[in-house]
């Protein structure tokens, strides 16, 4: 089954949100944050959070942006920016909203192994099909973007940023 697009839940308290949350016991409720406007371009929300924290202060965020489908929330693995006191989305949105339902989960964490970024798969609310990749169900939790990727080289070269600085820093979760 191939998932349509989504749109943004109504509420963070709707029962699909909060199935969510319960199956993946993150601690934290979901949130709405409102896209901010700093030139970064959509789609490297990983790099882009990661580097507004090393030139604004501050520190990136893991997490998940939901979007309600029918009989389910999905969730898109996101990064955030915390400016100290709040989570702000730095990341364009692709699918022309203002804002994002964000939930922080404090484990998801990307690391590199010979070469390649490890990054957890999409999530679901469905306990049946928890994990999601290119909107189909898998059993994968992670999938890999080589370090070589010419577009993240690309994006990060523009930026100035070094692509070994996409892993999550220790104890940042």
């Amino acid at each position: 089954m191939t998932v349509p697009l989504g749109q943004i839940p109504t509420s963070a308290s709707a029962p699909d949100v909060q199935a969510f949350v319960r199956l993946f016991a993150l601690t934290d409720q979901p949130e709405f944050l409102i896209f901010q406007e700093a030139g970064y371009s959509p789609d490297w929300c990983h790099v882009t959070a990661k580097h507004h924290a090393l030139s604004h202060g501050g520190r990136r965020i893991h997490g998940w942006a939901l979007w309600q489908y029918q009989g389910m929330v999905m969730g898109d693995f996101h990064s955030v920016w915390d400016d100290g006191g709040q989570l702000v989305d730095m990341t364009p949105p692709k699918f022309g909203a203002n804002q994002v339902l964000f939930v922080r989960d404090r484990s998801a964490e990307i690391y590199k192994m010979n070469g390649v970024f490890a990054l957890p798969t999409n999530r679901s609310s469905l306990a049946t099909a928890p994990f999601w990749w290119e909107g189909k169900p898998t059993n994968e939790q992670v999938w890999g973007m080589q370090d070589s990727n010419p577009a993240l080289l690309e994006y990060c070269g523009r930026l100035g940023f070094l692509v070994d600085s996409l892993v999550t820093e220790l104890g940042a979760g």
